[in-house]
C-alpha cells in the first residue's frame, strides 16, 4: 500500500500478523507459504492494519477458490459492523452463487453498494493483481491493470440511515 506519494508500505510481511490486528473471528486468517490465507464459513471476519490511510494505492495479489466472496475494506474503523459499516468495501467474488440478483451483480473489483461488476474478470483459482487507488474524493479499482470501476463521490453524498458511514475520510484497510 502506497500513500501518495510517498513510499510503498508493506502491509503483509510473509511471515506472520505481526502489522494485523484481528477484531472478529481470528481462526479465520493465517499465513501459509508466505500468503495470507482467508477462510471460513459464511460470517463477516475482519483483520484491520495498524495504520491509518487516506489517499492511497492498494495492491494485492489475490488468488480465489470456487465460491469464495471477500472483501477490501478502507477507510474503515474497529466499530465496523455488517449493519454500520464504514468506510468502503470492494469486492472479491468471481463465481460465488449468491441468493439474491443483487448479491449476484457484485464481481470482482465492484464498489459494494455504489457500483457493481457483473461479469468476472479473472477466474477462480488463477493469481490475478487486484489494485485500489484512492486520492481525495476519486476511488478506482483494477484487475491485472485495467480499470474496472471508477467511483468520484460528490460533496455530500446521500446515505440510507445504515450506511451514513459510507464516506471517504481517513481509516483502517481490512479483509
Amino acid at each position: 500500500c502506497r500513500q501518495a506519494p510517498s513510499e510503498w508500505v508493506e502491509l503483509l510481511n510473509g511471515n506472520n500478523l505481526e502489522n494485523w490486528k484481528t477484531v472478529l473471528q481470528p481462526e479465520h486468517f493465517k499465513i501459509e507459504d508466505g500468503n495470507l490465507v482467508c477462510s471460513g464459513e459464511s460470517g463477516f471476519s475482519l483483520a484491520e492494519t495498524a495504520g491509518m490511510f487516506k489517499n492511497f494505492e492498494l495492491e494485492a495479489e489475490i488468488k480465489t477458490s470456487a465460491d469464495a466472496f471477500s472483501a477490501i475494506l478502507f477507510h474503515t474503523s474497529e466499530n465496523h459492523t455488517m449493519a454500520s459499516p464504514q468506510g468502503y468495501q470492494v469486492i472479491i467474488q468471481n463465481s460465488h452463487r449468491q441468493t439474491t440478483e443483487k448479491q449476484r451483480a457484485m464481481k470482482t473489483g465492484s464498489l459494494i453498494g455504489v457500483r457493481n461488476l457483473y461479469f468476472p474478470m479473472v477466474n477462480d483459482e488463477e493469481w490475478f493483481t487486484l489494485s485500489v487507488k484512492v486520492v481525495e474524493n476519486q476511488i478506482e479499482t483494477f484487475i491485472n491493470g485495467i480499470r474496472v470501476m471508477k467511483y468520484v463521490q460528490p460533496g455530500k453524498p446521500w446515505r440510507s440511515s445504515n450506511h451514513e458511514n459510507k464516506i471517504l475520510s481517513e481509516g483502517y484497510i481490512g479483509i
